[in-house]
């Protein structure tokens, strides 16, 4: 028994994290290798990619702390949205989350997704001592094998990602799924193209472009948002704009 305890805490350290106690990065690229069957004819998967809005705005009004609160939160009711669904819930990284779906149809994993994000909504997280109008919120992309990605691995992680990418920047707090977007490659490529921002041409800016991406954070969460652009002649502001 003791041995078993030993080896039970050595699987938590590796394949636990920390803070939230979902399964780590290290155990969703081993499940995606080594667990999930991407042969042809074996059972759906389903992916969903997320990130949590506003973890920055939280860390820098309030401190590292609240934003602690928040993930640790997240990770409670992802725990408990896996136990009720039979799935696997991930923190990919700092603000990453990602949910497995195994034999799971496509309208099934949105509709859990979407019941995750509402639920992320509602929760008060005591502790956190938001104010009104802050709040934590998922961006929701959701793929499926084999019909999003007939590889499965890495490809249905890509393809997750590019529809969480369209859930971010289409408003957040929403769920996309992969193919709703697999015949819009315009909206896709002018999406995609947004991320090669800043520019090589605008280095130096980082401080300037998190003003900026706090000021757009306001306006798609329905507050007013000012932005003023100052400096002395040929310090670049025509370029940055």
């Amino acid at each position: 028994e003791d041995l078993d305890l030993q080896s039970s805490d050595i699987i938590n350290l590796v394949f636990r994290d920390d803070l939230t106690g979902l399964y780590n990065r290290r155990y969703f690229a081993r499940y995606m290798k080594q667990v999930a069957d991407w042969s042809e004819g074996a059972p759906p998967i389903c992916l969903a990619m997320m990130d949590m809005d506003n973890l920055k705005r939280i860390n820098d009004r309030l401190g590292h702390l609240s934003g602690d609160v928040c993930l640790k939160q997240i990770g409670t009711i992802m725990l408990e949205h896996c136990e009720a669904n039979d799935a696997f819930g991930f923190r990919y990284a700092g603000d990453e989350f990602a949910l497995i779906l195994p034999n799971t149809a496509r309208d099934d994993a949105l509709r859990m997704a979407d019941e995750l994000r509402a639920k992320v909504v509602k929760d008060p997280y005591e502790g956190a001592n938001l104010p009104e109008g802050l709040r934590p919120s998922l961006s929701i992309g959701v793929a499926m094998f084999p019909e999003d990605a007939p590889a499965g691995g890495d490809d249905l992680t890509e393809s997750a990602d590019k529809a969480l990418y369209v859930s971010k920047r289409t408003g957040k707090n929403k769920v996309t799924s992969a193919a709703d977007i697999a015949g819009d490659l315009d909206t896709i490529s002018d999406i995609v193209a947004l991320s090669g921002f800043p520019s090589r041409t605008l280095v130096g800016r980082s401080k300037a472009f998190e003003v900026i991406d706090d000021v757009f954070d306001l306006v798609i969460d329905g507050k007013n948002g000012f932005l003023l652009i100052e400096g002395d002649t040929g310090t670049g502001k025509t370029r940055l704009l």
